[in-house]
């Protein structure tokens, strides 16, 4: 345990380990544009530190849990395929798209292995419900609680939702996954 944004020592940290997952993010999508140098500060600094310390300590693979919102902004077809052009509106979508870009940086100058998943509104048990993010398990809290559940424009738009299971499930398939 410790913390991503201050950790002096990533070298530590990755010795022994085969493959990293990376799952981290200190901001939300709603919030990262508030202060943008923050957002980058505390994910895409922290996040190379980490690259430093998988490259020095010639780690397998490194997973990156992306977004698959995001990273997209405004889409031009449904459904978004991944090749569809990046062009993130928010904070949180930059430093995903830029720690993406790095992964790939890092496998061509030294050979880093890497995968990356995009996921969309990913939900399950334990998930917590007292942060803005994450609509099943708000709505089911409001629910349970007898609130008001909000629906925001005008019920049209489409979201993917996937298990939090699925997706580890998935990550855990890409640990020994070499092909394209």
């Amino acid at each position: 345990q410790g913390d991503f944004c201050t950790e002096a020592n990533f070298l530590e940290v990755v010795k022994n380990v085969d493959v990293i997952f990376h799952l981290i993010s200190t901001s939300l999508p709603t919030d990262s544009n508030l202060d943008p140098v923050n957002d980058a500060v505390k994910n895409i600094i922290p996040t190379l530190r980490l690259l430093e310390a998988a490259r020095l300590e010639a780690i397998d693979k490194v997973i990156f849990f992306s977004s698959g919102g995001t990273v997209y902004g405004q889409t031009t077809v449904s459904p978004i395929p991944e090749s569809h052009p990046t062009n993130p509106l928010c904070a949180y979508g930059a430093h995903k798209v830029a720690t993406e870009l790095y992964l790939g940086l890092y496998h061509r100058l030294y050979n880093l292995d890497y995968r990356v998943m995009r996921i969309a509104n990913p939900f399950g048990t334990y998930q917590a419900t007292n942060h803005l993010q994450g609509v099943i398990p708000i709505f089911m809290q409001k629910i349970m609680g007898g609130e008001v559940i909000e629906i925001w424009g005008d019920g049209t738009i489409i979201r993917d939702y996937i298990s939090a299971d699925d997706v580890m499930r998935a990550g855990v398939y890409l640990m020994d996954y070499n092909g394209d």
